[in-house]
C-alpha cells in the first residue's frame, strides 16, 4: 500500500460514466470493486465502470454483496478490460494501520472522476469518528464537493484511507473509514455473510442453471448504447 501516488490512483475508477466512483482490489483471482450502493440502487449487474485514465481499460460490475444495515458499501465483481489492473490484493486493505492520518487538520488527497478525467483535490479532516470521517476543502481549494464525489477515495500519501459516501454541501463531506469498509466487505470474502443469491435478484432476471463450457468477455473497447446489450449479457 505504500507504492506512489500514480499507483494509488489506478485503483479508483469511475462508476455510470462518471456519477461517482468506485475502489479495485484483487482477491482469489478475482477483481472487486467497492462502491457505495446508491450509486448502482436497484441494479445488480451490467454497472458500467471507467478507466481513472481517458482511453484507458472499462469493464462492468456485478453486486455480489450489500453490507446490511446503512452502510452504503456494495461489493461488485468486476470484468472486462479493467481486470488486468485491478489495484492491490486484499491483504492490503486488511492491513491498514490509519494511525493519526485522520486526525482533525491532517490535509488527504481525493481521487475522484470529473468530466471523463481524474482530478486530484486536496482536503482536509474537519472531525473524525470511530466509522465516519468529515472533510472540507484545505485552505485555497475551491468549495466544489459535489456531483460525482461519492465514492470517491482520500488519499494519505499512497495510502487509501477513507471513502466519500455523502456530499452534504460543497463545502462539506462524509467519508467511510477505509479500515471499517474493509470490515464490512471482509465478513462477505471471509464466508462469515451471504452474498446475494437468486432469490435477491431483480425479478423477471433469468438464470442459468445448466453448466456448460466457460466462456467470458473479457475485454471490449466502448460500453453499449443500451445496457442490456454489454458484451456479458450478450454472451447470457
Amino acid at each position: 500500500m505504500l507504492g506512489t501516488a500514480g499507483t494509488a490512483a489506478a485503483e479508483v475508477v469511475t462508476v455510470e460514466d462518471g456519477s461517482g466512483a468506485g475502489f479495485l482490489f484483487r482477491q482469489g483471482g478475482n477483481c472487486y470493486a467497492i462502491l457505495p450502493t446508491h450509486l448502482h440502487g436497484q441494479r445488480r449487474d451490467g454497472i458500467r465502470l471507467g478507466s481513472d485514465r481517458d482511453g484507458g481499460p472499462i469493464g462492468t460490475a456485478r453486486v455480489v454483496y450489500i453490507a446490511p444495515g446503512t452502510s452504503d458499501i456494495s461489493l461488485g465483481l468486476v470484468r472486462g478490460g479493467l481486470t488486468g489492473s485491478c489495484g492491490d490484493t486484499w491483504g492490503g486493505l486488511t492491513r491498514l494501520r490509519l494511525g493519526d492520518a485522520l486526525i482533525p487538520g491532517t490535509e488527504l488527497m481525493l481521487q475522484r472522476p470529473r468530466q471523463s478525467v481524474f482530478e486530484g483535490r486536496r482536503l482536509q479532516v474537519h472531525s473524525s469518528g470511530q466509522k465516519m470521517i468529515r472533510l472540507t476543502p484545505a485552505p485555497g481549494e475551491r468549495e466544489d464537493l459535489f456531483g460525482g464525489t461519492s465514492g470517491a477515495v482520500v488519499f494519505r500519501n499512497a495510502v487509501p484511507v477513507a471513502m466519500v459516501l455523502q456530499a452534504e454541501g460543497a463545502g462539506d463531506a462524509l467519508a467511510m473509514r477505509m479500515d471499517v469498509v474493509a470490515g464490512l466487505v471482509g465478513a462477505f470474502l471471509d464466508g462469515d455473510a451471504p452474498g446475494i443469491g437468486a432469490s435477491q435478484l431483480p425479478s423477471g432476471e433469468p438464470l442459468i442453471a445448466e453448466p456448460g463450457d466457460p466462456l467470458e468477455a473479457v475485454s471490449w473497447s466502448a460500453h453499449p448504447v443500451e445496457d442490456g446489450t454489454d458484451p456479458g449479457g450478450l454472451l447470457s
